[in-house]
Parts: structure tokens; C-alpha cells; sequence
């Protein structure tokens, strides 16, 4: 099973959530977020299971919870992939203006990915773009 959960950042109340689960929130640019995708994911499952963070920083259910999740955020959109079959990745990406999406490209994008961009038309180029991105992000 998979589900995924949308939401917008700047209207999720971190108000649901337990006080110890606020006070775990980053500070900073962060935070929204962060307590954004606590939301979805206290939506989602009720009672919230236990986390737990990797080496770097992302979070997780423990070892006995057999769920597994991913959020990603773009501006004010965020998204929750939940599984019960194994690892997810998700990425969401608001596709927009970015004056230095082609340096960007070449510097992060394999020669397949590269292929990808070039074989689409050049008025999609951009959004190809995006795409990609959002793939990798995903870890696809």
C-alpha cells in the first residue's frame, strides 16, 4: 500500500501535535516544514509511531514499526509518501523560473539525464528540468 498526503505548509497548525513533538522543531527557515510534514504525518497515523533520526538527520520510524516515509516540500506545497512494503522516496518540486536551471543541470545531471533534457522540445526544457530534479530527489 502507498498513500500520499499534500498539504500546504503555511496551513498546517502545528497546534495538533504534542508539545514534545514542538519543541523537537528546528528553529529558522526550517521549522514551518518540519512541523508541516508532523502534521501530515499525525493525519496519517494515529497514534504517531515513535521516530527516529539517520546519521543525517532523516527521520524515520523505529525497528518495529513496519511503515516507511518520505516528505519533500517546494515553497508552500509539502508531501508524505507512506508505504507498508519498504524505503519510499518522494520529491515535489513547484516548477518555475530559475535563471540558472542550465549550470545547474550541468553540474549535477548524469549524461542520461542530460539526453533527457536535450530530447525534450526547448519550451519544455525547463520543466524537463524539473522533473529530472524531482526524480533524483526521490532518489530515482
Amino acid at each position: 500500500m502507498y498513500q500520499i498526503v499534500l498539504g500546504k505548509v503555511s496551513t498546517l497548525s502545528a497546534g495538533q501535535l504534542p508539545d514534545a513533538l514542538i519543541a523537537q522543531a528546528p528553529q529558522g527557515v526550517r521549522r514551518a516544514s518540519w512541523l508541516a510534514g508532523r502534521v501530515l504525518l499525525s493525519r496519517a497515523l494515529s497514534p504517531l509511531p515513535e521516530m527516529v533520526y539517520g546519521e543525517q538527520g532523516k527521520p524515520a520510524f523505529s525497528a518495529g514499526t513496519p511503515l516507511w516515509f518520505n516528505l519533500s516540500h517546494s515553497g508552500d506545497t509539502i508531501a508524505l509518501l507512506l508505504s507498508d512494503e519498504g524505503e519510499v522516496g518522494c520529491d515535489i518540486e513547484v516548477i518555475r523560473p530559475r535563471d540558472n536551471w542550465r549550470s545547474l543541470a550541468n553540474a549535477v545531471f548524469s549524461l542520461g539525464e542530460h539526453a533527457e533534457l536535450e530530447a525534450a522540445r526547448p519550451e519544455r526544457q525547463r520543466a524537463a528540468f524539473w522533473r529530472v530534479g524531482a526524480r533524483r530527489g526521490a532518489g530515482g
